[in-house]
C-alpha cells in the first residue's frame, strides 16, 4: 500500500511508521505495481499538526510527507491562476499521473487560448511572486517552468482547489 499527496512523492505505508496527510486531498493505492487500485480521499475532519496529541506527532523522517509544511499564502490574479493551471494542473491531480512534467509554453498557450508571448509574460509574473516566497525553488525565475516548481506549488497549496481563493 502506498500513499500520495499532491506535491510529494508516492511513499509506501509501512507497519509502525506514522503518516498523516498534510492536505485535505490525498489518495492511497493498493495492489501490485503493474495493477493498482487508487482510492482518492478528501478528509473534512483533518486537524493538521495542531490537532494531533503530543505522542502522535510525526517523528523526524527522511520522507518528505513525514512533517507538516505551512501553507504559503500567494495572491494570484485570475489570469495568473489560469496560467498556473495550464502549466501545472497535473501536479494536483489525484491519483498521481505516471509522469509529472509541466506543459510546454506552446501547449499552455493553446489550452488558454492566448498567444505564446502573453502566456510566457504571465508565467514571468507568477515566477516573480513565487521567488519572493519563503523556501521557493531557485529555478522560479523568468519564463522557467519545471517539475520542481510544480511540486512546490502543490506542496504550498497553490494548486489545491480547496485552498485557492479569488483575489
Amino acid at each position: 500500500m502506498t500513499v500520495y499527496e499532491p506535491g510529494y512523492e508516492e511513499v509506501p505505508l509501512e507497519p509502525g511508521r506514522r503518516w498523516a496527510p498534510v492536505r485535505h486531498r490525498w489518495c492511497y493505492a493498493l495492489g501490485r505495481p503493474d495493477h493498482r487500485f487508487h482510492v482518492v480521499c478528501v478528509t473534512g475532519d483533518h486537524l493538521g499538526p495542531a490537532g494531533l496529541p503530543p505522542d502522535a506527532a510525526p517523528e523526524a523522517d527522511d520522507e518528505p510527507t513525514a512533517g507538516f509544511d505551512a501553507t504559503v499564502a500567494l495572491a494570484f490574479t485570475p489570469l495568473e491562476r489560469s496560467v498556473i493551471a495550464a502549466y501545472y494542473d497535473s501536479f494536483a491531480r489525484l491519483p498521481r499521473p505516471a509522469t509529472l512534467e509541466p506543459r510546454s509554453h506552446d501547449e499552455a498557450a493553446r489550452r488558454l487560448g492566448r498567444s505564446r508571448d502573453s502566456t510566457r509574460k504571465a508565467i514571468e509574473r507568477v515566477n516573480d511572486k513565487i521567488a519572493a516566497a519563503h523556501d521557493a525553488p531557485a529555478i522560479a525565475t523568468g519564463r522557467n517552468v519545471s517539475a520542481e516548481i510544480g511540486r512546490w506549488l502543490a506542496r504550498s497549496g497553490a494548486l489545491d482547489p480547496d485552498l485557492v481563493h479569488a483575489e
